[in-house]
């Protein structure tokens, strides 16, 4: 296949260690074992693209096509083990804590107010989606309230991935779910990457891996934290190719 322009300057779609506005975005370091997911869009004219992976830790790298932007998570509230004053975790890098006085939940520190379930739920959505201390490029964030729980179901917006992070409290007061694999497509022509090297390439400008569109509109790169117990500092670039 030929190939016409390419994009030389790399565009950063997440990075562990950079700026929390816009692009790139901002994560906090992965947690062993655990899996993000990135998204690249691309178009029709865009043939190939130069996945660039930097990471600390042994990591395994996959790759994906979708054919809408199915970047999505939840984060459940359980009846069963109410939210307590200052439980807490981390999206996209950023830290949200509950408070059950309501003069303590200040927007400006990312706090909300929780005095119960329902109510929590519908100011952390609130929060979430709020233009200066929400998180930047969220998508659409929909409350439901079944017989036991409440959930924020949160669609993909403009954010290149979502990452979520148990902060302080119980395990169960938020339970929170990456919901994007289920919709990705796998690509078997460009095979998964492990690097068993426990401090990654972190000594290196990062690996290349080339991944053909195939005219889908968009692709995804899924990197896993294979380290025994420690978190993952990484940072995911790409070059992309014009035919």
């Amino acid at each position: 296949m030929s190939e016409g322009f390419i994009q030389r300057t790399p565009i950063t779609l997440a990075n562990s260690s950079g700026g929390y506005r816009g692009i790139p975005t901002k994560v906090g370091t992965l947690l062993a074992s655990a899996t993000n997911y990135i998204r690249l869009d691309v178009d029709k004219h865009v043939s190939k693209v130069d996945w660039v992976i930097s990471y600390d830790k042994a990591a395994t790298l996959a790759f994906f096509f979708a054919e809408t932007n199915v970047t999505g998570c939840t984060i459940k509230l359980d009846d069963a083990k109410a939210i307590e004053d200052t439980d807490a975790f981390d999206f996209n890098g950023l830290t949200f804590i509950a408070e059950t006085t309501e003069a303590h939940a200040v927007a400006s520190e990312r706090k909300f107010y929780a005095p119960s379930q329902a109510v929590a739920a519908a100011n952390l959505a609130t929060l979430l989606a709020d233009s200066t201390y929400g998180v930047p490029g969220i998508g659409s964030i929909a409350v439901t309230a079944p017989t036991t729980y409440d959930l924020l179901t949160i669609a993909g917006g403009s954010a290149s991935c979502y990452q979520l992070k148990k902060g302080s409290g119980d395990a169960d007061e938020f339970i929170l779910a990456e919901t994007t694999l289920a919709s990705l497509i796998k690509d078997n022509d460009t095979p998964s990457v492990t690097d068993t090297t426990a401090a990654g390439n972190s000594t290196k400008g990062g690996t290349k891996v080339g991944q053909w569109t195939d005219g889908a509109p968009y692709v995804y790169l899924g990197i896993t934290n294979n380290a025994a117990s420690d978190a993952m500092t990484y940072s995911v670039k790409a070059v992309r190719h014009w035919s």
